[in-house]
């Protein structure tokens, strides 16, 4: 048995030098980063993801630590169009969360424990908000889950209870209790708990304020008894206990109107951003764009949020409404843009599509007539498509369609080219 460094590929005999590769055992075999590629291929599982590692860094031995902010807004960058302030504030904030984990863990005495900072998103339906975070999580390999605060009451009322979300989390992480314990619990529509004025009542009910408090229970770092077999926690039922301690929670709502409330602190109510003679929905598009980006806690308080709750929520994360222009290019440009994806899936069928710069441009326009952000882009693309996903299936032939503009606004029949027989 020799001894030697294995200096070859052992399939193309490549130099393997400076190259990524991988060793059998004892070193008998290794094979290059162009072969590892090619198997890939051969397989149908696409091109070799590989995760940046600083070998000369300990901490880089758990996959999900110190995952540099650029890294982070450069991946969110290949799936979310615009958003560049949110990007950036989130990317540092999830940074911040992993070094603080990392640092309490192995904290030695004297050194200080680090507060954890949980986010607090304000954007419109539609902006990215739950895209965003799930984007972070599948890049740092954790569990997320989201839940919707509209439909949570204060403990003893029927709904879902904080205790259910930690539930949820543990199921998203394969009962994986130490995964779940560092995972991402996101709630949204915070903004519909609000008071709505400072002066409103502040007693108990069952759908607002209330459920703000028993959200901030866990938002602290606790210790709470999870229900593994129901949707409530019984005393002697089968639970098991979750720190909260590592849980990053992000809250989000949409915030609708919070743009005249940061005017009136900047003393410039009644401004209109801009010149141009617009619509009114396009120019309180255009005040909230640029106003949101100033957001402050004093904001979200006079909106409704409790105090308590926002001491606890530190980042704030802006997100911008998307206009057409936005909205097209996240047709087109994301690495799974819409249009790719919906490409992929008829080509099953031995169809290509494609579609004119108008017609593209026309799904964005009706797509942000429903106001509901990048949601109402697939539901346009599905009432398009519906007609050809359905018959594509019997056709005898493989066929090319070609969409232009009209057929997209007025339901014309796109042209149609045959290829060959299936």
């Amino acid at each position: 048995m020799t001894n030697e460094k294995l200096t070859q590929c052992s399939i193309c005999h490549q130099e393997l030098e400076g190259t990524v590769f991988i060793k059998g055992p004892d070193e008998k075999v290794a094979i290059c980063e162009d072969c590892i590629q090619t198997a890939y291929e051969i397989l149908g599982l696409g091109p070799v993801q590989y995760n940046e590692v600083n070998e000369s860094d300990e901490s880089m031995l758990n996959a999900e630590n110190f995952v540099r902010p650029s890294i982070i807004r450069d991946y969110l960058n290949d799936f979310v169009i615009g958003q560049e302030e949110a990007k950036r504030v989130l990317a540092v904030a999830i940074y911040n969360h992993l070094k603080r984990m990392a640092h309490n863990a192995h904290r030695e005495e004297g050194q200080p424990e680090i507060e954890k900072s949980n986010v607090l998103m304000v954007g419109p339906t539609g902006s990215g908000k739950t895209y965003l975070l799930r984007k972070v999580a599948e890049l740092i390999d954790i569990p997320m889950i989201v839940a919707d605060a509209s439909s949570m009451t204060a403990a003893g009322y029927v709904g879902s209870d904080p205790e259910i979300m930690l539930r949820q989390l543990l199921q998203a992480a394969d009962g994986d209790l130490d995964r779940a314990q560092r995972g991402i619990i996101y709630i949204d529509e915070i903004d519909k708990l609000g008071r709505k004025s400072e002066s409103a009542s502040i007693t108990r009910d069952v759908s607002g304020e209330s459920v703000q408090q028993q959200i901030l229970k866990i938002l602290e770092g606790t210790k709470s008894q999870v229900p593994l077999d129901a949707n409530r926690l019984h005393p002697g039922g089968n639970n098991v206990e979750m720190d909260t301690s590592n849980i990053l929670f992000v809250v989000g709502g949409s915030f609708e109107g919070i743009e005249e409330i940061i005017k009136k602190r900047l003393g410039e109510e009644g401004r209109r951003i801009g010149f141009d003679e617009i619509s009114e929905a396009e120019q309180k598009k255009k005040d909230f764009n640029h106003y949101i980006l100033e957001v402050e806690a004093e904001d979200l308080r006079k909106f409704g949020m409790i105090p308590e709750l926002l001491g606890r929520l530190p980042v704030v994360v802006p997100l911008q409404e998307l206009d057409v222009d936005a909205l097209t290019r996240i047709l087109t440009e994301p690495q799974n843009a819409l249009l790719k994806q919906y490409s992929s899936l008829l080509s099953y069928d031995g169809a290509d599509i494609e579609f004119s710069d108008e017609a593209v441009k026309a799904i964005a326009e009706i797509a942000y007539e429903k106001k509901t952000g990048a949601r109402s882009l697939r539901s346009v693309l599905e009432k398009v498509l519906l007609p050809h996903m359905f018959n594509l299936p019997d056709e005898e032939e493989n066929v090319t369609f070609y969409f232009d503009e009209e057929s997209i606004r007025s339901g014309k029949a796109p042209k149609r080219i045959v290829k060959e027989s299936k």
